[in-house]
């Protein structure tokens, strides 16, 4: 689910942060993939849980450091772990499945229901790192967003006095983030190109997940948006193109 609560403005510089934030998250992924050991549930569990916590004692302690960058850390540390950890048990197959259902999940529980709203007041109702936020304004609070939230949803952004930010749903980023993953280990989908091989699937999935993203940010209304709309055609589009390329059959890249 994606919020951007200031879309009367190009928004060049937010957008370019989202784009990057979202490449960032889906290599990082990629190069942990396959090297976490057998206590990654551990890591994922300890920085879900410590993250609430360490904003609780910078809250307390009056640290100089803005609430919302460690929010930030926290949640793209815990979704690029938990990424990781979803790609290496699942096959593409599954991956392609969940991303069709994800497509009308999340237009329903957006758009068609309060499902999201009130998922996102219980997350910053506990500070939990569901989503990653990026200031528009140097007066931001992150208590005064948490208090809009928790109060009234996402619906209550809309409606409040806010200063400007753009808001983006962990699940926009770590999403995209597994399918890369997975495609690196689908053999077909990579080319050997001078000698070197070159993942043309997850390559593609970047590519693809990115113009998702662009697309999103630049032609959507206003308000709370199904993210999964255009992430999920972008990323798998552009996934299938780079495995086609590649050499691989379309049956082998979908996994089935």
């Amino acid at each position: 689910m994606d919020d951007d609560s200031d879309r009367t403005e190009p928004g060049y510089k937010p957008l370019f942060a989202e784009l990057g934030l979202l490449v960032l998250v889906m290599v990082a992924t990629a190069l942990l993939t396959g090297r976490i050991g057998t206590m990654e549930l551990l890591v994922v569990e300890v920085v879900f849980f410590l993250t609430p916590l360490t904003l609780w004692v910078i809250g307390r302690i009056g640290l100089p450091l803005p609430k919302w960058i460690v929010f930030n850390v926290g949640g793209i540390a815990f979704g690029i772990v938990g990424a990781a950890v979803i790609a290496e048990r699942i096959e593409m197959a599954w991956v392609v499945g969940a991303f069709l259902v994800l497509i009308v999940y999340d237009y329903l529980a957006v758009h068609r229901s309060d499902a999201m709203s009130k998922l996102g007041k219980g997350a910053f109702k506990l500070n939990l790192p569901l989503a990653v936020i990026i200031p528009l304004s140097s007066e931001h609070s992150h208590d005064d967003l948490r208090k809009v939230i928790s109060n009234g949803g996402f619906d209550g952004i809309q409606e409040s006095d806010l200063p400007p930010f753009t808001l983006i749903g962990l699940g926009d980023l770590v999403i995209p983030s597994v399918l890369a993953c997975v495609a690196l280990s689908i053999s077909a989908t990579w080319l050997t190109v001078g000698g070197f091989a070159v993942p043309l699937g997850t390559l593609g999935a970047v590519v693809g997940a990115v113009t998702g993203l662009y697309v999103l940010r630049r032609f959507a209304p206003e308000g709370p948006m199904a993210g999964m709309l255009t992430l999920v055609p972008g990323t798998l589009g552009g996934y299938l193109v780079g495995a086609i390329i590649a050499g691989a059959p379309l049956v082998t890249a979908l996994g089935l």
